[in-house]
């Protein structure tokens, strides 16, 4: 990547002044403003890239610290869940256009002159650098071709627009899907996308008082819904992932970026093992079913499959729960068992779910040794 000329100083006196890389974990009050230990939060690397930006003198930019942001490189709020997550404060920078242009901000989350690129993107890793902006900062029309119950509360659709996303097969990947009636827009992971004929499968379950879910479990056939993306995840399943012990724990809805990950190893082993563990309230709440069993078929045929298991926290007294089900929640007890006899550093834990969920998986595996670098929030 060429830098630009009024950057050059910058360029060269960070890859020739001897400067250490760029590697920063944000600490209390360094990302906005707010106290909090941030030391077990590591910001995302959204694109491995420069995010360029057109901008008018005097016009105000609230840039997303933690990386987390479906419109980037806008804050949309995704940091609130973060904060609960991790019991920190993270929060945007404000950033003031001098001059009309473009403005290089940072995408990987290393500069150190943030919210402004400073070219921290070239040190990143093959698997970083290969992120990309979505190829449209823009929301377009996409229109609703399939719609199935499949429980009290959930759905699958599916919607078409033109074809061409050119995102790698192997990626967790999500859109942003915006609300037409309250402009609120949230990520959501697909199921299935047929990048040929531009479609895409979602499983939407209704969360009361949800800023978009209530909206897409109602949508009828031939609606048309605002969608932008893909956007890439946040794990990346590459030639370099090999003899590693896949931890992958999920909540809920939570569990489509767990199935791409589950369907990646299935297509490409590499000598990995897979551990999967799914929490639902009741059987009935278990969402893709089918589709999770055939990947767990697909795994024991390659031979990777390590161990499933489908958590009912609220099954009834007289509930007949056969394996792969049992009853109670995920717990630290159960992850100690997906990683014994792994060894620690080989070991990488995938979590989906609420932030309540979140942060207790994120405990039960630091509680059983996984290095907090190798566990991913999707």
């Amino acid at each position: 990547e060429k830098p630009a000329a009024e950057d050059v100083h910058l360029f060269l006196a960070k890859f020739f002044g001897g400067l250490p890389p760029a590697s920063k974990t944000l600490k209390g009050g360094s990302a906005g403003g707010g106290e909090g230990d941030l030391e077990d939060f590591t910001p995302k690397v959204f694109c491995g890239q420069a995010i360029n930006l057109p901008m008018a003198k005097g016009e105000v930019v609230w840039y997303c610290r933690c990386g987390y942001s479906q419109n980037q490189p806008y804050c949309d709020g995704q940091h609130r869940d973060l904060n609960a997550q991790y019991g920190v404060k993270i929060f945007p920078a404000k950033y003031e256009a001098a001059e009309d242009g473009v403005v290089r901000f940072c995408g990987c989350r290393k500069s150190d002159r943030a919210p402004l690129c400073d070219y921290s993107h070239l040190q990143c890793t093959e698997a970083e650098r290969a992120l990309r902006v979505p190829l449209t900062f823009e929301y377009e029309p996409w229109v609703v071709t399939h719609r199935t119950q499949l429980t009290h509360d959930s759905v699958a659709v599916t919607l078409r627009k033109q074809a061409g996303s050119g995102l790698p097969v192997a990626s967790t990947f999500h859109f942003s899907i915006r609300n037409e009636g309250s402009g609120k827009a949230r990520p959501y992971t697909p199921i299935a996308y047929d990048d040929v004929e531009g479609t895409a499968t979602f499983v939407i379950k209704a969360i009361p008082d949800g800023a978009v879910s209530p909206y897409l479990n109602e949508v009828a056939v031939n609606a048309v819904v605002p969608m932008k993306g893909p956007s890439p995840g946040e794990y990346h399943y590459t030639a370099a992932e090999s003899g590693l012990t896949y931890v992958l724990l999920a909540g809920g809805s939570g569990i489509t970026p767990i199935y791409q990950v589950m369907a990646a190893v299935a297509a490409k082993p590499q000598g990995n093992t897979v551990h999967f563990a799914y929490s639902n309230k009741t059987a009935g709440d278990v969402l893709i079913e089918k589709e999770l069993r055939d990947v767990v078929a697909a795994l024991e045929g390659q031979g990777c499959l390590g161990s499933q298991a489908f958590a009912i926290s609220r099954a009834p007294d007289d509930a007949d729960l056969s394996p792969p089900f049992r009853r109670g929640r995920i717990d630290r007890a159960l992850v100690e068992e997906m990683v014994h006899g792994a060894a620690l550093p080989r070991v990488r834990a995938i979590i989906c779910g609420t932030p309540g969920f979140n942060k207790a998986m994120y405990e039960a595996c630091k509680g059983v040794g996984v290095a907090k670098e190798h566990v991913i929030f999707c």
